[in-house]
């Protein structure tokens, strides 16, 4: 008998709150360029979100999650 393998699935979105708060892996990509990818405790920085959305972007921890929060 197989193994389960656990749920997957695949959100593309541009919010950098949500993808902060609903992913535990990030794909981050730029001018359809992959930039970086790994979990998102990892790359949650703001100098790899100011490289991919060209805009300052706090992070901050919240309930053990690095949340980004766009300040415009």
């Amino acid at each position: 008998m197989a193994e389960p393998h656990p749920s997957r699935r695949v959100l593309v979105v541009h919010d950098v709150e949500v993808a902060s708060r609903c992913s535990d892996r990030i794909a981050a990509m730029r001018g359809g360029q992959l930039v970086a990818e790994g979990p998102t405790a990892d790359l949650m920085t703001p100098e790899l979100l100011r490289t991919v959305f060209d805009v300052e972007v706090e992070v901050h921890e919240l309930a053990g999650r690095r949340i980004g929060v766009l300040w415009s």
